[in-house]
């Protein structure tokens, strides 16, 4: 459903999906994680060239980076693969444990997990000092945020992008496509 529309698009696009950048592709496991990642092993063998993977150590980006997420397999699973493409999705408590941005390139957290802002005025400054630090050891980890469940407005939207949160999930995508084309073009007229 989304692999065949995808693997269209790179063909028609000059074998890219986005110019300079990679498709994540979060793929959600919710059945047995290792029996469903062998049938995703199978079916990934037909889209190969397009796929960000790993060849020993060495990290190749392709047009798409798919990410396991949900019910994902054990970490050191992959170990004794000499050619991966899949990747895992971090949770906040994988920050600091030296797992590889080549396995784990995406932290995930859910929203209220962690912080109890509901979007509405201004982030209280214990809980920004706390967004800025998990976002900065993130970075330190060469890899990038993403919280789900976040309030999905225009004030959010803003918030994440100050603190450097790499990816924004929201339900309003064409409405926050537009307020970040417009942030970033007052950032690019005030820079000028």
């Amino acid at each position: 459903m989304y692999l065949e529309p995808l693997w269209e698009r790179y063909l028609a696009n000059d074998e890219t999906i986005y110019k300079n950048a990679s498709l994540y592709l979060l793929v959600d496991i919710k059945t047995s994680a290792l029996k469903t990642y062998k049938i995703l092993e199978t079916l990934l063998n037909k889209y190969k060239p397009m796929l960000t993977h790993v060849t020993l150590d060495s990290l190749k980006k392709g047009a798409l980076t798919i990410i396991l997420s949900g019910n994902r397999p054990p970490i050191n699973y992959f170990d004794s693969y000499k050619y991966r493409n899949v990747f895992i999705d971090g949770r906040l408590s994988d920050i600091g444990k030296g797992v590889s941005y080549k396995i784990m390139p995406l932290i995930s957290s859910d929203w209220d997990q962690t912080f109890e802002w509901e979007g509405i005025g201004v982030l209280p400054e214990f809980q920004q000092n706390t967004l800025f630090d998990l976002v900065s050891s993130v970075h330190n980890e060469q890899k990038e945020i993403r919280f789900w469940g976040s309030p999905d407005n225009q004030n959010t939207w803003e918030t994440l992008l100050l603190s450097g949160t790499d990816l924004i999930n929201t339900d309003s995508i064409e409405k926050c496509r537009k307020f970040i084309i417009q942030k970033k073009y007052q950032k690019d007229t005030i820079n000028e």
